[in-house]
């Protein structure tokens, strides 16, 4: 009966270890999946301007009420320092490559009638 105790203990352990590892790759991948590279790039006062910022980095799910926020955060702060008659939707562009999110917002800051803007946010 010894020996069978042993085994099972041993079989448990190993399955406990197996649980506990999946989980911490979950939540890794979890945390990989919500970084997101976001930057300000929006057209204004009646589409003749269009603005961009810098990418920023979130760390939330672009489809959670924390990024909602965010989005209305952004809009507020371009009828307030920008266009007071901007309704965009979202005016924010978001993607998960970060070499990517850099290389769209300078080959769009470089043509005419861009703006920079000092901008950026996080999920709260």
């Amino acid at each position: 009966m010894g020996p069978i105790n042993t085994q099972i203990k041993e079989f448990f352990t190993v399955l406990i270890l197996f649980i506990v590892s999946i989980n911490t790759a979950t939540a890794q991948e979890a945390a990989k999946d919500d970084t997101w590279y976001v930057w300000m790039d929006t057209e204004v006062n009646n589409s003749q301007t269009r603005i961009v910022s810098e990418v920023f980095v979130i760390n939330c799910c672009v489809k959670s009420p924390k990024y909602r926020k965010l989005v209305k955060k952004a809009g507020k702060w371009i009828r307030k320092n920008v266009d007071e008659s901007y309704a965009g939707a979202d005016p924010l562009k978001k993607i998960q490559d970060e070499q990517l999110a850099r290389e769209m917002m300078i080959r769009t800051s470089t043509r005419d009638n861009v703006k920079l803007v000092d901008y950026s946010g996080s999920c709260q």
